[in-house]
């Protein structure tokens, strides 16, 4: 598993977020410079093996599981 760190920079102005490698300069959006909102660190799955088996994600729950709709 590999991990590198992103920044996340947002313009005040229209909201846009974008991620950025470190030591790049901040980018600009509606002729202003970004602000940074954050950094993470990002995870890099090397093979497949890696994954999470079929269904762990994203997969619809079963019927049953699902909590039933609240009345509007």
């Amino acid at each position: 598993m590999k991990t590198h760190n992103a920044i996340i920079y947002h313009c005040l102005a229209c909201g846009k977020i974008v991620h950025r490698d470190p030591g790049l300069e901040a980018p600009s959006c509606c002729g202003k410079a970004m602000v940074k909102a954050a950094a993470e660190t990002i995870v890099e799955n090397e093979d497949e093996s890696a994954q999470p088996p079929d269904g762990a994600l994203g997969a619809p729950p079963a019927p049953g599981q699902m909590h039933p709709r609240k009345p509007r």
